[in-house]
């Protein structure tokens, strides 16, 4: 009968063998926050990958999703063809007796904002913004880029 051997070259995945906090983290963050300050060490835990903070950005992320694909786009404001091209407006309407969800969903939209834009700042902190030298810096990785771009969009 044939045993079976462990296979010893697999490599442990990266998350397992990251040393965290980083050690090549930028001196001074945002020029006022040194690696040794309070609020850069609190941000610095809190940006711990897969700690609960990652899942709830995660939570709101998919929340968000499943609530803008609620929104009633049958009340949209300004579909009157009488009304100019300039004075035209895709939002949703919010101001109509029945248009409870659309107000509740432009409601929610403020607390996905903030969270989004909290989770920015605090990893902005944490990391410093950019640096050519220390590998850290919160837009030198690529979801950082795209969670900024998003940010700012909004």
């Amino acid at each position: 009968m044939a045993t079976i051997a462990p296979e010893t070259d697999v490599k442990p995945s990266s998350m397992s063998t990251m040393i965290w906090p980083p050690t090549n983290l930028i001196p001074s963050s945002l020029g006022i926050f040194p690696v040794a300050s309070g609020h850069r060490t609190a941000c610095i835990n809190l940006s711990r990958p897969n700690g609960w903070f990652d899942k709830f950005i995660l939570f709101m992320i998919i929340a968000n999703s499943l609530v803008m694909a609620m929104t009633d786009y049958s009340r949209i404001e300004g579909m009157n063809t009488e009304i100019t091209k300039e004075e035209f407006r895709w939002d949703p309407d919010t101001t109509c007796p029945d248009c409870g969800t659309n107000a509740t969903i432009a409601a929610l939209e403020w607390v996905f904002n903030g969270a989004f834009i909290f989770e920015c700042i605090v990893k902005i902190i944490a990391f410093g913004f950019y640096s050519k030298v220390h590998s850290h810096s919160y837009i030198r990785d690529s979801w950082n880029k795209l969670d900024f771009f998003v940010v700012l969009i909004r």
